[in-house]
């Protein structure tokens, strides 16, 4: 009788966490094949494994029957959105929604963006990232500080401190009491 006739039965092996190349090469060692394979995008398995089976392992088959197999094509990658001239709550919540997780926040002072404001990220819009990844925010403090030297004003008449003041380019608000 020729082999393709027989009903011979195997024990179907375990191939999942295998790679695609290796599981196809224990199937053919006990007489069975892959059928098509099914990708499947898995944020805990790499690129090319084997996440799933049908039939699963040690379940009985006639040899040289088909096995399905599902085959890991990494982490689901999705574009980063910008969120660059936002809030930082804004940028929070827009990164979450997105599937993305607010990491690391830098505070810079900015003479552009007012405080409180995303400036930059990393990594930038768009790009495909692994969702779950932590993207990094550089956020506005305000302006830079302006500092100024001041003359040691004490002895010195309240409205010529208040003229000298006003001459520096400064707003006096006086008050007494």
């Amino acid at each position: 009788i020729p082999k393709w006739v027989r009903t011979e039965e195997v024990l179907v092996p375990n191939i999942t966490g295998e790679t695609y190349y290796k599981a196809v090469r224990i199937l053919d060692k006990e007489g069975l094949r892959p059928a098509k394979d099914i990708r499947e995008a898995s944020s805990n398995a790499p690129k090319g494994e084997i996440v799933a089976q049908d039939p699963v392992a040690n379940f009985r088959i006639k040899s040289y029957q088909p096995v399905t197999i599902t085959v890991s094509i990494g982490a689901e990658l999705a574009p980063v959105p910008s969120v660059i001239g936002k809030s930082q709550d804004a940028a929070a919540e827009t990164l979450r929604a997105a599937g993305f997780r607010p990491n690391q926040i830098a505070e810079v002072h900015s003479e552009t963006y007012i405080q409180g404001t995303v400036i930059a990220q990393t990594p930038p819009e768009g790009g495909g990232q692994q969702r779950g990844s932590a993207v990094n925010l550089v956020v506005s403090v305000g302006p830079t500080p302006q500092f100024m030297q001041l003359p040691d004003f004490q002895g010195q008449p309240a409205a010529d401190v208040l003229v000298a003041l006003e001459a520096a380019g400064l707003n006096v608000e006086t008050e007494y009491s």
